[in-house]
């Protein structure tokens, strides 16, 4: 009986210990890496709800610094009538930058997923005005960026991307109530990523 209750003393203290060591590595992590916090003025324009964290993973006297950057844009909203760019989507990106971290420019390697319902916008094309299309977008793509800091806190991010998409939706002959008219895929090359952006440094 002593051996068990000793045998179960032991292990509780190693997943203790194991624990402690975790979260003092997750707090040392987060002291020796900055992240800053972001949104896309463009899309705040579109009524996209938007946020992007971006983190360091390399030190701060690594040569070319790499970070880890991933927004989420999300759109529930009806533009009028039946116009619609309903979606949500995440498109995380890894990037890499000339000298430091969140200063001057990077390139980066982006993927993209997105949920999304659309139609009955003009001005595009025909089939967009008179048809509604709800699927799944999967894609990746390489980027290009700039980011200016104002001060030590605040500063100005522009970036653009190019790459591919392969979109699987459902077609239906109105935006709002009709019939569900066929099953699509079709696969996408050109701008993946457009972005002017507020950036807060948080540390």
């Amino acid at each position: 009986m002593k051996k068990k209750l000793l045998s179960i003393c032991f292990f509780i203290l190693l997943i203790c210990c194991g624990r402690v060591l975790a979260q003092e590595k997750e707090n040392t992590f987060f002291k020796e890496h900055q992240l800053v916090i972001k949104t896309n003025l463009p899309a705040i324009a579109l009524r996209n709800i938007n946020i992007a964290g971006e983190i360091s993973l390399s030190p701060d006297n690594t040569a070319h610094p790499l970070t880890l950057h991933i927004p989420v844009s999300y759109n529930p909203f009806n533009y009028g009538g039946d116009a619609k760019l309903k979606h949500i989507a995440v498109q995380p990106e890894l990037r890499l930058w000339q000298r430091e971290a969140f200063s001057k420019f990077f390139v980066g390697l982006h993927a993209h997923y997105a949920y999304y319902n659309v139609g009955g916008i003009s001005g595009i094309n025909r089939q967009l005005k008179e048809n509604r299309y709800q699927g799944n977008l999967f894609g990746m793509g390489v980027s290009g960026g700039y980011t200016h800091m104002i001060n030590d806190r605040f500063g100005v991010e522009s970036v653009l991307g190019l790459g591919y998409a392969f979109m699987d939706y459902d077609v239906y002959d109105c935006q709002h109530c009709g019939a569900k008219t066929g099953e699509e895929s079709k696969v996408y090359f050109g701008p993946t990523k457009f972005s002017i952006s507020l950036v807060y440094k948080i540390r």
